[in-house]
């Protein structure tokens, strides 16, 4: 049974995915820029956890961090393949 506090990093993390999901569709940003955004994303992401955060915290921020770089290999192969190789290593 998941509790409140559990629903509501769950709900956050959902955000963060179809904020990039949002940012990776917008027509007037150039690819430079949507990828700007979507690591400044993922750096908010990571700006949120803390010494308290849960393991199962770290985890979905890992897997939503994940999906942010699957979006940018959509723009720069080499930068987003560069990405997921590194977020395996952690």
């Amino acid at each position: 049974m998941q509790t409140t506090e559990t629903t509501l990093y769950t709900k956050r993390y959902d955000m963060y995915r179809e904020k990039a999901d949002k940012i990776a569709n917008y027509k007037s940003y150039s690819d430079r820029k949507k990828i700007d955004s979507l690591l400044e994303l993922n750096a908010t992401i990571y700006a949120n956890l803390g010494t308290d955060s849960t393991k199962t915290e770290w985890q979905t921020a890992n897997v939503t961090s994940r999906h942010i770089y699957r979006l940018i290999k959509q723009y720069d192969e080499r930068l987003g393949e560069m990405c997921l190789r590194d977020s395996l290593n952690d």
